[in-house]
């Protein structure tokens, strides 16, 4: 396998660790990278320097800031004119500096023997390491110094690539998928290193984004389409994926890792001396023959900013070769104001977002003898206010202090409609509510402890949430009269398949960035605190299978520790440990009901669990980076996450005619999984840059033998992007190759084949204020399934419904003014 060859196994990480080293070092020559062993480090490359800026005006700071360095500045004062700079304090580069300085003003700094020169920003260019991040330690960090695996996709990455879909955005990155349902409710959530789902931490702006049930209800629990596919990518300025468990900063929801979107600002448009800015863009997509228009707005009066932006998208279901693909057709409206408060070191923030998607479905695989035809109708509609408030400046023994307070509200309905050959009809609507209060205060403190300078991180955060998920169920005749409330399986409705839950998660965490040359240390140390609290009422005791729901109570310490040591200025390595919680979710502890198939010859129930325990991990990787001169750089990892008492179903008793199939939620002891992913660009030629990834993993559960069926097939990528210098036009080319994915936990379970995908892009500025971009998708048009499409399909269940769609194209127009 793989694995043996690359030296991943189990027992032997530190091994593994040390030959993905030795694979970054071999990746760097043939790349024409001439290793820098022996190359002095000059005062541009790596030189640390003290600063003292406050926050202030721009093209002051950067006066400061070079003076303070010693080097020469080229800057047309035009460019920063009306701008801010928050405070840049302590000990860095002088590239880290003017990073700090320019954040979010649309500028670039570049760093030559001859000096810094400031010039426009053009995220299509800029180096994959440089980016910065805030999700791995919870400060602006570039990629190069984090610890973590961390990723940073910018809006035009995905814009440029006709990508509008929460599915399309997954494949961008290496070890990162998207769970879908191709029938009905289509993207579900992220899997990160075969982790996915209610594992995953998703944040918009910091503030948690709702969940769904996805305990034994999203495991073949009836029809329960799941999705946290809740936020439209128009109103996003940039994602960031942290791999692994991030429990130690974020707590229990972080077990897998995090997402965390970021909603574009007034700033990001209100720069070069403008004080107001409007645009339109409209877009095609043939892959489901979807229209989208997006408007949006900015101005600045004074210290205050303001920005709207609305989005409106229709479209029908996606288009494959499968002709008795159920028909479907779907509508979205997304909303995000934001009123922005600038007065020297202190930034006022409040946030609207609404968040609307309604699916009508002709669901043509339940139509049977019985039923004649099955109508759906999902929509999903989430709102958010939060309000947040940055102090970048010393204030007694704190550098920086920020906090936000939010409120989201999440409503997911679910109205299936079966007509009955013989006369009549039968509704089932599930509904879903969540509403969440939370809050979340940091502090940074810059010190300088026995000669060591030392970044403090520490703070605490808290949330309540109230969950409610109520199932409706009604039978009518030919003649519209009712007949019952109780399902076919004698359940009385409505109930609950749990009861309504609330939830109290709070935490205090703290972390410390230890600077010791060419080394830093950064450990971190978080406390959580846990309780889930159900509210029984009548609806739950309708449900033929619910027990007495219990309360549960956890708490759990998670540390980690990170490093990285610069071997040169260009070379550096990285590694950390990584603890994981995770408490037992409502729909894991207390869920249960029951339902029938085959006409009700056959019967199966789920039971709850409320001694399920919590679960843990403990995760180490480590890597190799590089980053050069010309543009180019890399990065290679290996990891090894080990999960006690993940949460897994178990069949109890096999459903057949006569026997009533059992189901339930357990602790499974041991759960290991590990692999390697690598990523890197090489810019060889002016304008010119060659990419590739691979990403590698495998799964174990330790207890049975058996694969973890979410742990996504080897998989690489391989890309080549043209971007003019005066950003004019661009054009690029990806191809993709999806290994087999036979590694599945039962003979019985459909494993997908090879594929390969090839994808092209092109934009064109004709004027600086109009662009038009163009994509195809599955240029050859191969014929494929995708494994998350089919997670935990049997053999005997597959059908050419799940084949994923051939060649598309996008097409869209942005006119700003």
């Amino acid at each position: 396998m793989l694995a043996r060859h690359l030296g991943f196994r189990p027992g032997r990480r530190l091994t593994g660790l040390l030959q993905t080293t030795a694979i970054g070092v071999i990746l760097a020559h043939p790349l024409g990278m001439a290793p820098a062993w022996a190359a002095p480090a000059t005062a541009s490359q790596g030189s640390e320097y003290t600063f003292s800026v406050p926050a202030q005006g721009l093209t002051q700071a950067l006066h400061s800031i070079v003076k303070q360095a010693g080097v020469p500045l080229s800057l047309n004062e035009a460019l920063t004119n009306g701008k801010t700079a928050p405070a840049v304090q302590g000990k860095m580069t002088l590239g880290q500096a003017l990073q700090t300085a320019l954040h979010g003003s649309g500028l670039n700094a570049s760093v030559s023997d001859s000096g810094v020169q400031i010039t426009s920003a053009s995220t299509r260019t800029d180096v994959m390491l440089d980016k910065i991040a805030v999700i791995g330690n919870r400060s602006e960090q570039s990629l190069e110094n984090s610890a973590a695996v961390v990723s940073v996709i910018d809006s035009t990455d995905w814009e440029d690539k006709g990508i509008h879909r929460m599915q399309e955005l997954g494949k961008m990155e290496p070890g990162v998928t998207v769970t879908n349902d191709s029938k009905r409710s289509g993207a579900g959530g992220y899997n990160i290193r075969g982790i996915q789902d209610n594992r995953i931490l998703m944040m918009v702006d910091g503030v948690k984004l709702p969940d769904l049930p996805g305990g034994v209800l999203l495991r073949g629990g009836g029809y329960t389409p799941y999705t946290r596919d809740m936020v439209d990518l128009d109103s996003l300025k940039k994602v960031e994926i942290l791999r692994g468990p991030g429990s130690a900063l974020y707590g229990s929801d972080a077990i897998g890792g995090v997402v965390a979107y970021s909603t574009k600002d007034p700033a990001d448009y209100l720069h070069n001396g403008k004080d107001t800015y409007a645009s339109a863009k409209v877009g095609f997509d043939s892959l489901d023959e979807s229209w989208s228009e997006t408007g949006t707005a900015a101005a600045r009066a004074g210290e205050f900013s303001a920005l709207a932006s609305y989005t409106r998208r229709d479209g029908e279901d996606v288009k494959t070769d499968f002709k008795g693909r159920s028909p479907q057709d779907y509508n979205g409206n997304n909303m995000l104001g934001k009123l922005v408060y600038d007065h020297g070191a202190d930034r006022i923030g409040l946030t609207g977002e609404v968040f609307q998607r309604k699916y009508d479905s002709d669901i043509y695989g339940e139509r049977t003898a019985t039923y004649s035809d099955v109508d759906a109708t999902d929509e999903t509609r989430r709102s958010r206010i939060s309000l947040q408030h940055t102090h970048d400046e010393p204030l007694g023994i704190f550098d920086k202090i920020d906090w936000k307070a939010y409120y989201t509200h999440l409503r997911r309905t679910e109205d299936r409609i079966r007509i009955r050959s013989a006369g009549g009809y039968e509704q089932y609507i599930q509904t879903s509510e969540q509403d969440i209060f939370g809050g979340d205060l940091q502090f940074n403190t810059k010190t300088g402890w026995g000669g060591v300078d030392n970044l403090l991180t520490y703070g605490l955060s808290a949330d309540f949430t109230m969950t409610d998920r109520l199932r409706e169920y009604s039978r009518w005749n030919a003649s519209g009269a009712l007949i019952s409330n109780t399902t076919p399986e004698g359940n009385p409705t409505p109930s609950r398949f749990f009861p309504n839950t609330n939830t109290l998660q709070g935490g205090v965490f703290g972390q410390d960035e230890i600077s010791l040359g060419a080394l830093t240390l950064t450990p971190g140390l978080r406390y959580d605190y846990y309780r889930l609290k159900p509210d029984q009422d009548g609806y739950y005791s309708n449900n033929a299978t619910t027990n007495q729901a219990k309360e549960v109570e956890e708490s759990a310490l998670s540390p980690k520790l990170g490093a990285v040591y610069k071997i040169t200025p260009t070379y550096s390595v990285f590694g950390q440990y990584a603890h994981g919680f995770r408490a037992p979710p409502y729909d894991d502890a207390n869920s249960g009901f029951r339902n029938s198939v085959a006409g009700g010859l056959i019967q199966y129930e789920f039971l709850p669990n409320p001694d399920l325990k919590a679960e843990t991990s403990k995760g180490v990787e480590g890597g190799f980076r590089g980053k050069f001169d010309d543009g180019s750089s890399f990065q290679v990892s290996s990891f090894y996450n080990r999960y006690h008492n993940f949460i897994d179903m178990k069949t109890i008793a096999a459903p057949a005619i006569g026997t009533v199939g059992q189901y339930q939620a357990i602790n499974v002891d041991k759960v290991v999984i590990y692999g390697a992913e690598g990523t890197g660009e090489w810019a060889f030629a002016p304008e010119w840059r060659l990419s590739g990834s691979l990403a590698y993993a495998e799964g174990e559960n330790k207890e049975t033998g058996a694969a973890i069926d979410s742990v996504a097939p080897l998989t690489v990528q391989v890309g080549l992007n043209y971007d003019a210098s005066n950003a004019l036009w661009g054009a690029g080319i990806l191809a993709k190759h999806a290994f087999a994915h036979d590694q599945v936990s039962s003979p019985d379970y459909y494993t997908t084949k090879a594929y390969t995908t090839v994808d092209l892009n092109a934009y064109y500025s004709p004027v600086e204020w109009v662009t038009l971009r163009a994509s195809v998708s599955n240029l050859l048009d191969e014929r494929f399934i995708s494994f998350s499409d089919v997670e935990k399909v049997s053999t005997a269940n597959m059908t050419d419904a799940y084949v994923s769609a051939g060649r598309s194209f996008t097409l869209n127009a942005t006119v700003e003014w």
